[in-house]
């Protein structure tokens, strides 16, 4: 029951004092005693006992430190919140709690949910406040309209309060960023394969800590308390690798026999670290002095850069005191003019690692401005000796003085002056303002979508089903990423990694995205919740054609092309872009002339595919060209090619070329024409990707009456029956696990142990499938089957498998308020199951950059799971007996769909 901090603090003190086995006893003994006091005030507080959940009261000393030498009085901080209740953050606000307060968390939680340092009140572990007034957080109005991120914050001023000055629920409290980061499935399973990234939303800079050295599989709570480095990172996945990254790590010298190595791995305090989307904040317990505290460390991130800031312990002695970097190639510091001065360092992020795509040209700068400080007030840096040194920054740190560093950074493709200026625009201010603004900043973009649950709601289960949700937002909204820079005239740039020089070139391009997962789910949700941010990063990806060589569109860019996974649904998402009318006129035209272009000739094996209906061996990929020949064909019609929607329209229906009525399974065919043998309806991969047989069995989206009619259909092998496909679902879902070659990918058996029967939800060829359900005529089963897929898949544990940059969270949020695209591009959101809230509420802006007028989605629910009848507008729908659907169009203008 001892503290973690009095633990550290007397073995600390026990190895500065030679480690002698009578002095450690007596500071144990003293320990105790002290511990026992701390913990009668501390931990065995009277619970607060509210329904079934066990309050604790909170208590601000897990978040207030001594910051006496950085000019802070303790007197200013505010007051302890009074325990209460997680109620679900409704449109109304938190029932029961100030908009500005973090409620105290009910017993139950996972078991890293400490770690977000939400247990006190003020901002929930934020910074604390520098002198009084100083912002600490801001407030929201999630009806103002907020402008898609062009590379300007539009979203707060300078002074940390919302652009709009309104007010509004603080969910920022409700994103874990841990959740889903048990990054173990290079062993077995994953659980998202996620990093707790530190950033802005849709912001080009993304930051995080690291717990290992490995190539990719950097971080792992599980590790905790052990550290490695903070790390600038554009890490879209794992498996795709990192680029233009640099790792920082503090450096004291105050503590005995440092090792010597970088990737050392030091300590934080698990208990007092705070882990939120716009703070990283620890207590480093392996840098401590003998007689003060330990080094602390507080970072925010902006949209291009970040702000850090250390501080170290006072020590009897003269100490070096700094920070060391690695992956900084052609480091060049000066000394600024500012006074009093900073020390300036300019270098090349040169890390890299996976099978990224990065052009030659392609460089991350960044630009630092190092502050000193020595008792609380900055002092002149060229005046201190702090300098650089074999890839350290370090100064002597005199005897029984608080010294501290204050890290601005700004990072840039285009150029080190851009760099400078993004540092200059974004960072410039105290840190509690920068942190105030990134806090207020997710917020603004978190309340655009509210949810309600019903009264009375346990405050164990509202707290779950708030925090699934919003971190499943923040999930979405960090990828694909956007590489464009404001310069000095105010135009939006950015240096393209598609051309073969990688030249500048105006406006908006995106990256950091593979559009075999994300055309699924990602940007059918942002048509739907952010339709501001959906118009930027799709003329992001039509620049990408503009400037590509070939006029291609890059299926998997991290920042380039990365040879990963097949086919070219790029087609479907520029399909879908075009039908819901998110494109300039100009750029509908060049996304349109890319898609005919691959529809008609460019895509792998084309010739083969068009001469015989397939491509020879391969299922999955002749599946998803068929899916594409419909989603262009949409886009073609309401371009006005009517020719060539008829053509890919009729195109779209030919796939039963690979359907086999023995088996009733997809099959590949050889090059002669007959099925391939031996079939095995279990073996995973070769001709299905990421799947087998039983993954890819209802892989036709598009074409789900016809889908009916095959599997219903009278053969030599069977008699008719029309709910032949609805008895194959069900046993997809209720069937054994089998696969024939576990081992082959972690997805194998993350559906034996994550998911039921064959149905994968671990991995995407299988999203579409519980949507299938209502056009076999067995919708209420399918209903029940979304439900449980959204309680069991998801949840303290992270993800049922790999998020893969929002697509995971995307089909959540989608399936979760009763709406699912399933086949992108079609123009149409089809009808799921009833929402798992009471009530939610979509706000976006009244007008779009294409001129398109929006209005507010809500979405209610009267009953529970599963619902035979809804309202859309006022008009009735039957749920029970029909495939109800509402244009996308109609969604955008808003309206209110009622489960009845």
């Amino acid at each position: 029951l001892v503290p973690t901090a009095a633990l550290a603090a007397m073995a600390q003190a026990a190895r500065w004092l030679g480690g002698r086995k009578r002095v450690k006893s007596l500071l144990a003994l003293l320990g105790l005693v002290l511990a026992g006091q701390l913990l009668a005030r501390r931990v065995l507080t009277t619970p607060q006992v509210v329904e079934d959940a066990v309050v604790p009261a909170a208590n601000v000393d897990l978040v207030l430190q001594d910051k006496a030498h950085f000019g802070v009085d303790a007197s200013t901080q505010p007051p302890t919140p009074p325990p209460g209740v997680v109620p679900s953050c409704g449109l109304a606000g938190c029932a029961g709690q100030a908009a500005d307060e973090s409620p105290a968390r009910p017993s139950g939680e996972p078991a890293h949910t400490h770690l977000r340092g939400e247990a006190s009140g003020a901002a929930a572990g934020d910074f604390p406040r520098s002198r009084p007034g100083t912002a600490q957080s801001a407030t929201v109005d999630a009806t103002q309209a907020i402008p898609f991120w062009d590379g300007r914050d539009h979203f707060v001023r300078d002074d940390g309060q919302a652009a709009s000055g309104g007010s509004g629920p603080d969910l920022v409290q409700f994103v874990d960023t841990l959740r889903g980061t048990d990054l173990r499935s290079w062993q077995s399973l994953s659980h998202g394969n996620t990093l707790p990234y530190v950033a802005r939303p849709f912001g080009m800079t993304h930051w995080t800590a690291t717990t290992g050295s490995s190539q990719a599989w950097i971080f792992n709570p599980s590790s905790l308390p052990r550290f490695v480095a903070l790390r600038c990172t554009h890490q879209p996945s794992p498996w795709i690798g990192d680029y233009g990254y640099f790792d920082v790590k503090p450096l004291y010298k105050g503590q005995r026999n440092q090792r010597k190595s970088y990737y050392q791995r030091n300590s934080i305090d698990s208990e007092t670290a705070v882990w939120s989307p716009h703070l990283l904040r620890f207590n480093f317990t392996s840098l401590c002095s003998a007689v003060a505290k330990c080094t602390q460390f507080w970072l925010t991130g902006t949209a291009h850069g970040g702000v850090m800031r250390f501080e170290y312990p006072r020590h009897n002695a003269t100490v070096a005191a700094g920070f060391s970097l690695a992956s900084a190639s052609g480091t060049e510091s000066r000394y600024t003019d500012s006074s009093p001065s900073a020390l300036a360092l300019d270098f090349v992020a040169s890390g890299q690692n996976g099978m990224n795509g990065t052009p030659k040209n392609m460089r991350h700068l960044v630009t630092m401005e190092v502050e000193v400080y020595q008792n609380g007030s900055r002092v002149d840096a060229s005046q201190t000796g702090i300098a650089t040194q074999k890839g350290n920054v370090e100064w002597q740190c005199p005897a029984f003085t608080d010294c501290g560093l204050v890290i601005r950074t700004g990072t840039s493709f285009i150029s080190t002056e851009q760099a400078k200026l993004n540092l200059a625009r974004e960072t410039h201010g105290e840190l509690e303002a920068v942190v105030a603004k990134g806090r207020a900043t997710w917020n603004a973009v978190l309340n655009r979508v509210q949810v309600k649950l019903e009264e009375g709601t346990p405050a164990a289960v509202a707290t779950e089903k708030n925090t699934m949700f919003y971190t499943c937002l923040y999930r979405a909204l960090l990828f694909p990423r956007p590489l464009g820079e404001v310069d000095a005239s105010g135009e939006l740039m950015h240096r393209s990694p598609y051309d073969l020089k990688s030249n500048v070139y105006p406006g908006p391009v995106s990256t950091d995205s593979g559009f075999w997962d994300a055309y699924r789910a990602v940007y059918p949700m942002l048509h739907l919740f952010f339709p501001d941010y959906a118009e930027m990063v799709l003329e992001g990806w039509v620049n990408s054609i503009r400037e590509h060589p070939q006029k291609f569109l890059t299926q998997w860019a991290s920042p380039a092309q990365v040879n990963s996974m097949e086919g070219t649904m790029g087609e479907v998402t520029m399909a879908e872009a075009i039908v819901n009318g998110a494109l300039s006129k100009d750029s509908a035209s060049v996304a349109m002339e890319y898609c005919a272009g691959m529809a008609l000739r460019d895509r792998p094996s084309f010739a083969k595919y068009k001469d015989t209906g397939y491509v020879p061996g391969k299922v999955s990929l002749t599946l998803g060209y068929y899916l594409c020949d419909f989603s262009v064909s949409r886009a073609a019609a309401s371009m006005g090619q009517h020719s060539l929607a008829t053509e890919l329209e009729e195109r779209s229906h030919g796939w039963d070329v690979l359907f086999d009525q023995q088996t009733q399974f997809f099959r590949p065919r050889s090059l002669t024409g007959g099925f391939s043998e031996p079939f095995d309806e279990y073996l995973w991969m070769g001709s299905y990707t990421e799947g087998g047989p039983w993954q890819y069995r209802f892989f036709v989206p598009h074409d789900p009456a016809k889908l009916r009619e095959v599997y219903g259909a009278k053969s030599i092998y069977r008699s008719a029956d029309p709910m032949r496909m609805c008895k194959l679902l069900n046993l997809t879902m209720t069937g054994p696990g089998t696969v024939s070659n576990v081992g082959m990918i972690h997805e194998e058996k993350e559906m034996q142990q994550h998911s039921f029967g064959q149905y994968s939800h671990n991995n995407q060829p299988v999203h579409h499938m519980l949507y299938m359900f209502a056009h076999a005529g067995c919708a209420e089963t399918g209903q029940q089957w979304i439900h449980h897929t959204l309680e069991s898949q998801y949840g303290k544990f992270g993800f049922s498998g790999d998020e893969d940059n929002g697509e995971m969270s995307s089909w959540y949020l989608l399936s979760s308020i009763g709406l699912y695209a399933l086949a992108p591009g079609s123009g149409v959101y089809q009808i799921g199951a009833p929402s798992l809230f009471a009530e939610v509420e979509i706000r976006r802006p009244e007008s779009l950059a294409t001129g398109r007028q929006t209005g507010t989605l809500r979405v209610t629910r009267r009953g529970g799971a599963v619902s035979s009848r809804a309202r859309w507008n006022g008009v009735e729908i039957d749920l029970a007996h029909g495939v109800p659907s509402i244009p996308y169009k109609e969604l955008l203008a808003g309206g209110h769909l009622e489960f009845l």
